[in-house]
């Protein structure tokens, strides 16, 4: 009987799945069925979002591939923070087409694919050259958001929008390149990756086009569409040798959670892992390494939301990448938007007397 027990709890949902199926046999589209001890609606999968991540699916017409449909549950963004009015504001000043043929894994982004990617450097005059070694996340006409660590070895002084690939001018047809007037990195930040976050004013205002676009703040209102599945894009290194990738890459990543003990043991933190300020994450294979620092992890606005469909929501920043890159145990450490939406709103949004 114990070996039944062990695992009633993996057989039960097949069975109830199963025998919800049976209800439902021979359905067609349009037509009511039950699910989950509802009435709901046989639709063809691809038809049906709220199952397309699901592992629990009750049939109406297996062979037709006819599924039985739960109602999704909508949750109508009101804006009212000074960000999410910005947000709002920003839907009516960016293309309304957005082309996203996402891949799982660390690979090479498409060009229009993260308009909110910011490349950050710093130019020397004397030699006329860039030195590039951070990410950034744009976030308004004139504020790109990014890490404090990048100012360590001195103030970045230069800005670069909607380019592809740092190495070539092929891809220059949407490129936007600002000199940075003011840095702003947390007042509370130290060098033991606590408070990691700077905003950068830039010395002109940028124009949204379909290469360059902001993110919006993932405020506690958006946090009902965070999944804990984010994309994380940089120009950072793709394997231990520290060299930075000359061409923008896209990974998929997941929010870690309960890792409060691997990242004091794998990043040595000082004071721990602060649960309200940084969280880890990790991808199935790759994730963020040297030089994707100050590079953000954004997340989509769920499919309903028509208006918002281009935008996307960045939730977090990238603090530090893995230690040793590409290990599935080892996770990133990124500092959490939503808890300086104050400090950033300040600074970007001032409230006006």
């Amino acid at each position: 009987m114990y070996g039944f027990e062990k695992y009633w709890t993996f057989v039960f949902p097949l069975l109830f799945t199963l025998f919800i199926t049976v209800q439902n046999k021979n359905l067609e589209i349009g037509e009511t069925c039950k699910c989950q001890s509802k009435f709901c609606t046989c639709l063809e999968f691809s038809d049906c979002d709220v199952l397309i991540e699901s592992r629990e699916i009750s049939y109406c017409n297996r062979r037709k591939g006819i599924v039985c449909c739960p109602e999704e549950e909508v949750i109508t963004f009101q804006p009212k923070l000074r960000s999410e009015l910005a947000c709002e504001k920003f839907t009516n000043l960016i293309t309304k087409e957005c082309p996203r043929n996402f891949i799982a894994g660390g690979s090479k982004a498409s060009s229009k694919e993260f308009p909110p990617a910011a490349l950050i450097g710093f130019f020397e005059e004397e030699t006329n050259s860039t030195i590039w070694f951070c990410g950034g996340t744009l976030i308004s006409e004139r504020f790109v958001l990014t890490a404090s660590h990048c100012a360590g070895s001195g103030d970045p002084n230069i800005v670069r929008l909607g380019d592809l690939d740092y190495s070539t001018t092929e891809d220059d047809v949407g490129l936007q390149e600002f000199s940075v007037s003011r840095v702003i990195p947390h007042g509370r930040y130290d060098a033991a990756n606590y408070y990691d976050i700077m905003l950068l004013e830039l010395a002109g205002t940028v124009n949204f086009t379909e290469y360059v676009q902001p993110a919006c703040i993932l405020t506690p209102k958006l946090m009902d569409y965070n999944t804990g599945v984010f994309w994380a894009v940089g120009w950072g290194s793709v394997d231990s040798s520290g060299i930075m990738s000359k061409h923008l890459r896209r990974v998929e990543l997941k929010q870690m959670e309960n890792c409060s003990e691997i990242a004091n043991k794998t990043l040595s933190l000082e004071r721990g892992l602060q649960e309200r300020t940084q969280f880890c994450a990790h991808g199935k294979i790759y994730d963020t390494c040297k030089g994707d620092s100050g590079g953000p992890l954004l997340a989509t606005f769920p499919h309903y939301e028509t208006t918002y469909k281009c935008l996307y929501i960045v939730a977090g920043v990238v603090s530090r990448g893995q230690v040793d890159c590409g290990k599935y145990d080892y996770p990133s450490l990124n500092t959490n938007v939503t808890a300086f939406i104050r400090y950033i709103e300040n600074y970007v949004w001032p409230e006006t007397s």
